[in-house]
């Protein structure tokens, strides 16, 4: 796997990154831009849960992002829920939680923060936020992210 660094408007929807944030380093997800104004990023840790933040808004890349690059993983990453673990099937408050992996039809989604006391579903398989999935479904309360090449998963979250 060859690792590079871009900037943060140079990436694809479902590009792995390693972001700067605040003092931090986290894993991020790109989203797709829903139009040309706004487009986010699903940011993922093992001990805080996931969040939806915007690095373009009003058209504009914003704070550190148009300074520092991201070191880009690609897309060779997947997140799998934890099976052994705790399962709701069909309805639940598990899936209301944030950092809840659910499974819905053909899809798979992580249950993000994007502002305080209001979720989002993140598609891990189309970059798209939305609301809550209906049809047939199951939550997970933990996942880990893994990336091809690595021996190790990356992230292991669960909701404690």
């Amino acid at each position: 796997m060859a690792l590079e660094f871009k900037f943060i408007n140079e990436c694809n929807p479902l590009d792995l990154i390693r972001v700067k944030l605040n003092d931090e380093a986290f894993f991020a997800i790109i989203g797709k831009a829903p139009d040309r104004s706004q487009q986010g990023m699903l940011v993922l840790d093992s001990k805080k849960a996931p969040a939806i933040v915007n690095f373009m808004v009003d058209g504009h890349i914003t704070g550190d992002f148009e300074t520092y690059k991201v070191l880009v993983y690609g897309t060779d990453w997947k997140i799998t829920p934890d099976h052994a673990g705790i399962c709701q099937v069909a309805e639940g408050t598990l899936f209301k939680r944030t950092g809840a992996c659910v499974l819905a039809n053909h899809f798979q989604y992580i249950v993000a923060d994007i502002h305080p006391q209001m979720n989002k579903y993140f598609n891990l398989n189309s970059a798209d936020t939305s609301g809550q999935p209906g049809g047939g479904r199951a939550a997970f309360a933990g996942w880990k992210l893994t990336v091809l090449g690595f021996d190790e998963p990356l992230i292991k979250f669960a909701i404690a």
